[in-house]
């Protein structure tokens, strides 16, 4: 299984000097994590649009209904977007999450190309997916907690 977890980071852009809520794979930033995979496809810099990214609030609201899925279910999930555009109507990065036999399953990543401004019930159904099949797969209980600490804008990420 793969590790997930939440640690405090710094943009690479030195515009933004706060710290923020990152997701981590394995011991790396997801952004660094996917940029090793696809070193021509410029994810490095790219960062969660969780810990106030957005800069319509009512852009998260997708996030919280699709970051965990029903037992069974699946969802695509924006994971990573552009911190100049702060929305998602640029560079922006899903995954299919799947819960499933107490394990949630991120498979394969692409661009979402479906951005339609005050919409955005439509990111995830046109997605340019990477052209190499990922799978990370977390326990469920170590998903959840990610999961409450990204919600929690006071949570301990350290």
């Amino acid at each position: 299984m793969n590790q997930i977890e939440v640690k405090l980071n710094k943009s690479i852009y030195p515009i933004y000097d706060k710290y923020f809520k990152d997701i981590f794979i394995d011991g790396q930033s997801l952004d660094l994590f996917l940029d090793n995979i696809f070193p021509d496809l410029n994810i490095k810099g790219l960062v969660p649009p969780f810990d106030n990214w957005l800069m319509n609030k009512k852009d998260e609201i997708i996030l919280w209904e699709r970051i965990l899925p029903y037992n069974d279910k699946n969802t695509i999930l924006p994971v990573l977007i552009c911190p100049d555009d702060q929305d998602y109507s640029c560079s922006v990065i899903v995954t299919n999450v799947i819960n499933k036999n107490n394990m949630i399953i991120w498979k394969n990543f692409g661009f979402d190309t479906s951005y339609q401004i005050n919409n955005n019930n439509e990111i995830g159904k046109i997605v340019n997916w990477f052209n190499k099949e990922i799978e990370l797969i977390f326990d469920f209980d170590q998903y959840k907690l990610v999961v409450d600490k990204l919600k929690n804008k006071t949570a301990d990420c350290l």
